[in-house]
């Protein structure tokens, strides 16, 4: 099992803009483009990731994945879990994993009101014993009420 955290703010996916662009023989196509605060989350995610471990290899197997995003205690606007999950999880391509496909399972966590804000991101290889009990005890029915 791998983990990292990213201190500050977290930025929950944010929804992709349609601009229209214009070929070179005239023909207006539509071109999606990812807003500029998630792609900066993204990257400052992926930084942090390798920083926090070097050396890492892409994961290729399956994994699960354990997020617990820490919001500001001091409220106003507030992101869904899903797409806090998939900041991380998109930012985590190429740096973590080969591919987001391979997370086969998600534990996901949004803590409100906090005095210390961030995100801790744990990973693990599904069927390593070790790591099951981890997915174990953060999926359980009942866990965390």
């Amino acid at each position: 099992m791998i983990s990292f955290r990213i201190v500050g703010p977290p930025v929950p996916k944010g929804r992709p803009r349609c601009q229209c662009r214009t070929n070179g023989y005239g023909k207006t196509y539509p071109k999606l483009v990812t807003p500029d605060d998630t792609a900066a989350a993204e990257n400052a995610i992926g930084w942090e990731f390798k920083a926090q471990n070097p050396g890492h290899e892409l994961f290729d197997v399956p994994v699960w994945v354990t997020i617990v995003v820490m919001e500001d205690k001091h409220g106003g606007h507030y992101g869904d879990w899903d797409n806090y999950a998939k900041t991380v999880c998109d930012a985590l391509n190429g740096v973590a994993w080969s591919d987001d496909k391979l997370v086969e399972s998600a534990a996901v966590r949004v803590l409100r009101h906090q005095e210390v804000t961030g995100i801790e991101v744990m990973i693990g290889v599904i069927n390593d014993p070790a790591d099951e009990a981890i997915v174990e005890a953060n999926t359980s029915p009942g866990k965390n009420g």
